[in-house]
């Protein structure tokens, strides 16, 4: 699909209509992730001479590690006996769509993590963003959307999921093991959001939306 602090500031923000419904029967074993894209640096994908003229990362680098975060998630939820997300296309298109903005405009601040998720250029929100990808069309959903940027070391796949899952108390966790979610869609951008991490090597922007569709 080509469209589609430490961790500095991230709100978990659930974005919902009127789905309802009952979440996967069982957990599936836990996924092997590659760890070349889960605990080293993005310099390890790509080096850092091989990246655009305005620092960010090839769309190959970024899939790669996009890849390594949702293996990274679905291991944490086999941890603790939860289904096994799918990736769903329109949720990626929306995760890729927000992260790409955000590591472009860099508009995200330490101390607004609520502001990650609206983008103030185009008023998108997780709801918004989400409906015009076209998820679970002629039916309710729920889905909620957590944000990650960091950068010199912190900008990693293993980074992001630390903080939503061990650090944050701001929802995070509770969004990435709840066992409603059936689908999931994710990004990540080898450029951090913050502004002043606008040239700054091994940053990163990690997106992922979880999703539930009820027909």
């Amino acid at each position: 699909m080509r469209d589609w602090r430490p961790a500095f500031a991230a709100t978990a923000l659930a974005a919902t209509t009127l789905a309802s419904g009952n979440p996967a029967a069982h957990a599936a074993a836990a996924p092997t992730c590659d760890s070349r894209f889960n605990v080293t640096r993005w310099g390890n994908v790509v080096p850092w001479s091989e990246t655009s003229r305005t620092g960010s990362r090839t769309f190959t680098a970024n899939a790669r590690v996009a890849k390594a975060l949702a293996c990274l998630v679905n291991a944490e939820r086999a941890r603790h006996r939860l289904p096994r997300l799918t990736a769903a296309y329109a949720l990626g298109r929306a995760a890729q769509r927000h992260a790409r903005e955000a590591a472009s405009q860099q508009w995200w601040h330490p101390t607004d993590g609520r502001g990650t998720h609206l983008n103030p250029a185009t008023n998108s929100t997780p709801k918004t963003r989400v409906a015009d990808a076209g998820y679970c069309p002629g039916a309710s959903w729920d889905i909620s959307e957590v944000t990650y940027a960091g950068a010199k070391g912190a900008g990693l796949a293993s980074r992001a999921l630390n903080w939503w899952v061990n650090v944050s108390t701001q929802g995070h966790r509770g969004a990435v093991l709840d066992s409603a979610w059936t689908h999931f869609g994710y990004w990540a951008t080898g450029q951090s959001a913050f502004r002043r991490h606008a040239r700054a090597k091994d940053g990163g922007t990690f997106v992922v939306v979880f999703g539930r569709c009820s027909r």
